[in-house]
């Protein structure tokens, strides 16, 4: 289903996007993601914050964030 939004999104997906809504998408902690990556936890909650904000109109992503 992810995949099918991926091809069908009006917005640019980026790489770092996709691995972003991956790890939202296994519903992994917001600490758990900010090990991953290395980051802030306030920083992962940006991205959601701007991932979601990016892809507002399209239905997949709903059930992501």
């Amino acid at each position: 289903m992810l995949e099918n939004a991926y091809q069908t999104s009006k917005a640019k997906i980026t790489s770092m996007d996709i691995k972003y809504i991956i790890c939202f998408a296994a519903d992994l902690d917001t600490k758990d993601i900010s090990l991953i990556f290395n980051i802030e936890p306030a920083s992962v909650n940006t991205v959601r914050y701007r991932i979601k904000k990016k892809f507002a109109e399209e239905d997949a992503f709903r059930m992501v964030f």
